[in-house]
């Protein structure tokens, strides 16, 4: 092996033809960092990583690891690397090796071919216009590889002048520096509607950014298309991925719009759905879901979360815009099989079910929901806390309980779960018509819808008087009462009544009621329709009119329960 100072001096020698291998201690100087090992080879080599000497001997790179400077680029970040960064990373590609770059910024003009086919180590960079690529980033640093509609499947993606042409080719030229990627990734995404799947098997150290152009919360100009149904998934997080996505649009999937699957998580800004299938956004198997802002239409449910999976909706932040869910057929938002969400300041429009939790738990803060058959049901175990949602136009029923399902709130009310008073009330002395108790607010709904009934249960004890006490069951600001019962005479008894109101309509009900007196041994019961207004929220109020001052009424007990 014989030494020489450069490549550039080892062209200008004869070689012995003993000597099979030269060293060189730099490409055009010594000291330059492209020095190499050359070996002596039988003809000209199709690759860049050769040289001819004098005596017309051919001599090609024999190195484990080559790096760029071997091929003569600088790294300077001024002067024009583009044909010796071409040139080393060809080498590197035809070979199956892995191409090292040493510390500098090594400026190129143009696309660079099968630059993500090529494994590369070092802490240089490629330089494209004020943008750097790092090669093997560290934490601090930051990559973006851009797409357009009107780019090259074969273009590098390191400028929005040589874009990929799909999603999904950005994140495959990504995989290439992993198996885990370091630092901060952005696929950048141009205006543009893109007909495919997109998905990923690449794990990172932070999230994968997959951004739109910011359109300050309003429609995203990057569309997703399913083709009526031809593909399945908009954007498939899974598994142990994560993405944060901005502003992209998913339409027309058989499946779903966006999907985070096996314990993965996907953030979702801005981000809209509409005409899939099944689920506008998904999160299963031990999954996170965060929607922030965005327009979720049709479908069968707008976002589901189940099977352990978590999940997240509010506003997103950077505009103050609140979430949509509309026209699911099924529910706007499913929380199902052992899940939980919470779900912040969002709106809801014209679904089957706004909010459903099914053998999972939703919090709902602050949403307004309007045109929908049921607004927040809780089944199968499931559990709900609705705090401070409004209910618009088009509710039919607010709060439903099916199989075991119930509602959570800050204070007891009638149509969430049974309410019980057990506080001891006792009335004499006056024979003004007094009211004893007033519960908790029954939901106007509750009241007018057909089908339903609150079911109220008084258990007590009648005073001797020589004339009858009349006890009513009415509501909260009406005139009229739904049911009373009169004591008998001249005997104290213990009693139970028993008062089933049916709702006919906002100023219609039939009243059922039974009361049972012990000591007399009798019972009555009586069925009469009623025409109380209720068209507002109202309490239940129990009240009392004495025949006479010396008579006396004692009430150990209440219940009131939500029917059907």
């Amino acid at each position: 092996m014989q030494e020489q100072d450069s490549r550039t001096a080892a062209e200008g020698q004869s070689f012995k033809p003993d000597v099979n291998w030269v060293r060189t201690a730099g490409f055009a100087a010594p000291g330059d960092g492209g020095g190499a090992l050359y070996k002596r080879v039988s003809s000209e080599p199709s690759h860049a990583g050769k040289f001819q000497s004098a005596d017309g001997a051919w001599w090609e790179i024999d190195e484990v690891v080559p790096n760029v400077r071997m091929f003569g680029a600088k790294g300077d970040a001024t002067t024009n690397d583009q044909a010796a960064v071409s040139a080393a990373v060809a080498f590197a590609y035809s070979r199956g090796l892995d191409m090292y770059w040493p510390s500098g910024q090594y400026l190129t003009t143009a696309s660079i071919t099968n630059l993500h086919n090529v494994r590369h180590r070092g802490s240089g960079s490629v330089k494209r216009g004020s943008a750097l690529f790092y090669v093997e980033p560290g934490k601090s640093n930051s990559n973006i590889i851009y797409v357009a509609t009107t780019g090259n499947a074969n273009n590098d993606g390191l400028s929005a002048s040589q874009p990929i042409n799909t999603m999904q080719g950005g994140l495959n030229a990504m995989e290439s520096y992993g198996p885990v990627l370091n630092g901060s990734w952005t696929l950048q995404v141009a205006a543009g509607t893109y007909a495919e799947e997109v998905t990923t098997g690449l794990r990172s150290a932070n999230a994968v950014n997959i951004k739109g152009p910011d359109v300050s919360g309003g429609v995203p100009t990057v569309i997703l298309d399913g083709g009526s149904g031809a593909r399945s998934f908009g954007i498939y997080a899974g598994p142990y991925i994560n993405f944060n996505v901005f502003d992209i649009k998913a339409q027309n999937y058989s499946a779903y719009g966006f999907v985070a699957h096996n314990a993965s998580m996907m953030n979702l800004y801005n981000c809209h759905s509409s005409g899939s299938t099944e689920a506008q956004a998904n999160a299963e198997d031990r999954s996170r879901l965060y929607i922030l802002g965005g327009i979720y239409n049709g479908g069968k449910y707008g976002v589901r979360i189940y099977s352990q999976s978590t999940g997240s909706i509010r506003k997103d932040t950077r505009y103050n815009t609140a979430a949509q869910f509309n026209n699911a057929t099924a529910a706007g938002i499913y929380i199902r099989e052992n899940s939980n969400a919470r779900a912040d300041d969002f709106t809801s429009n014209g679904c089957g079910i706004a909010a459903n939790a099914a053998n999972g738990r939703l919090h709902i803060v602050n949403a307004t929901i309007t045109n929908a058959p049921v607004a927040c049901q809780a089944d199968r175990g499931g559990e709900m806390y609705d705090d401070g949602v409004t209910y618009g136009t088009g509710v039919t029923v607010r709060r439903r309980r099916l199989s075991g399902g119930r509602f959570l709130a800050q204070s007891s009310a009638v149509s969430e779960n049974s309410f019980i008073n057990t506080a001891e009330l006792v009335h004499t002395g006056s024979t003004t018509l007094a009211t004893l108790w007033q519960g908790p607010s029954i939901e106007a709904l509750e009241l007018s819808n057909p089908g339903r009934a609150i079911e109220v249960e008084i258990r007590g004890k009648w005073g001797s008087g020589a004339t009858a006490t009349t006890l009513y069951i009415a509501l909260e600001g009406s005139t009229g009462n739904l049911s009373q019962v009169n004591s008998p005479t001249n005997s104290p008894n213990v009693f139970v009544i028993r008062a089933v109101i049916i709702p006919r309509g906002v100023n219609s009900q039939l009243v059922h009621t039974e009361l049972f007196t012990h000591a007399a041994a009798s019972f009555t019961a009586t069925a009469a329709p009623r025409t109380v207004d209720v068209s507002t929220d109202r309490a239940i109020q129990v009240r009392a009119l004495l025949g006479n001052s010396a008579d006396s009424v004692t009430i150990d007990y209440i219940k009131i329960t939500r029917l059907g």
